[in-house]
């Protein structure tokens, strides 16, 4: 019998889970983007300090609405990117969190199969062998 969550494999599952989570993207200040249950939330500023801020902001709104709503958070498979051309803001460890969690940091990130460039390097992007899923 299952008391919480949604059936594996039930038709009906992704719909549900969708409309469970409706009300997730207006709990969340940050620019992002949300496909099934795939989440990637961003904020652009010359000033890191203020991005880091203002994600870990987000993280924690993330992280009390999973509570409240018995969501588990998969932290091997939530990272973080920092897209520079500065090597000095490359360099930098942010402190990012998310229910006391610090979240590794992926150089080159894949979203729906998609892999980024944190240098934006177009050349270096073309040379690798792309899958799209």
């Amino acid at each position: 019998m299952l008391e919480e969550g949604l059936p594996q494999g039930s038709p009906l599952s992704c719909t549900l889970f969708l409309l469970f989570i409706n009300d997730l993207p207006d709990l969340l200040t940050l620019e992002k983007a949300l496909y099934a249950d795939d989440l990637a939330m961003w904020h652009s500023s010359k000033h890191p300090n203020v991005s880091r801020r203002r994600i870990n902001e987000d993280l924690a709104r993330l992280g009390k609405y999973c509570d409240e709503w018995k969501l588990k958070i998969n932290y091997t498979k939530t990272v973080y990117s920092v897209f520079t051309l500065s090597p000095k803001v490359a360099k930098q460890k942010q402190n990012i969190k998310i229910q006391g969690h610090q979240l590794e940091r992926e150089e080159n990130p894949t979203y729906l199969g998609v892999t980024l460039d944190t240098r934006m390097n177009k050349s270096k992007m073309s040379k690798r062998k792309q899958t799209i899923a």
